[in-house]
């Protein structure tokens, strides 16, 4: 658990869990609905931020996703958790477009449904699948 800092007490998005999974091969970062102020707390810690894989902070919201953090990051892929025709129109375009400055893979649940990450020896992600 990176995020909320124990003993302290955070409101509205930023009292979001931010946690890192990781075993020896590959790690995931989940984020949770954190905004910029949020992001640029944990960007201090960028060696325990760095993941080959991001959940996208609120959704891709533009109060989100913010250069710095994604440096800090340095995902190869990032999953951004949005519906089709969202009515806040997640993700933002400014976010999308964060992301491919920085050389990130975007995978949308809006666009591709269903994403699943893999931890295992190869790892990785697999979309556009049906769960049954």
């Amino acid at each position: 658990v990176l995020w909320p800092e124990p003993g302290q007490v955070y409101a509205g998005n930023n009292s979001s869990c931010v946690l890192r999974v990781s075993n020896q091969n590959h790690s995931v970062l989940l984020t949770g609905d954190i905004e910029w102020q949020a992001e640029q707390a944990l960007s201090s810690k960028s060696a325990l931020l760095k993941s080959e894989v991001l959940v996208a902070p609120h959704h891709g919201s533009r109060t989100s996703s913010s250069l710095a953090f994604v440096r800090a990051v340095q995902p190869k892929q990032v999953v951004i958790s949005s519906g089709f025709h969202n009515r806040y129109h997640f993700p933002a375009k400014s976010v999308l477009d964060r992301y491919h400055q920085a050389g990130v893979q975007t995978l949308s649940t809006a666009l591709r449904g269903a994403v699943f990450v893999s931890l295992g020896i190869v790892g990785g992600i697999r979309d556009n699948e049906r769960l049954n």
